[in-house]
């Protein structure tokens, strides 16, 4: 990616661990540049002036017992953004695609996972 722009990531958990993690995961890479948020109300600024190309969002995010009311609070921005929600466990059946939602297990997000899901926005 040399003389391109880095890829814009922004992560949304309430757990600073992942976001630690996460970020060594992306920082070795490269090709990223990601921004931390503990809620969804947090980064709402920050993805409207941002608008980056995927938001991870972690599937339980207190006070909402799943994804479903943060995806919807994120679609209410108007940001045409990806949205893959991640999770510590889930269901077989539920990983891969849903709609326009990307669903992954925490485990299998990679820098080369990420860069793919840009490379098909493109």
């Amino acid at each position: 990616m040399q003389g391109l722009m880095p890829y814009s990531v922004i992560f949304i958990d309430d757990d600073p661990l992942e976001h630690h993690l996460v970020s060594r995961l992306l920082d070795r890479d490269g090709r990223f540049t990601l921004r931390c948020f503990l809620s969804v109300e947090d980064a709402e600024e920050a993805i409207r002036q941002d608008r980056p190309g995927v938001v991870l969002l972690d599937s339980r995010i207190p006070p909402e017992t799943d994804h479903r009311q943060s995806v919807a609070t994120l679609r209410s921005l108007g940001v045409a953004v990806q949205i893959v929600v991640v999770s510590s466990v889930l269901n077989p059946q539920v990983q891969g695609q849903d709609g326009d939602l990307l669903f992954f297990e925490k485990d299998d997000v990679t820098a080369d996972m990420l860069a793919e899901i840009f490379e098909r926005r493109s």
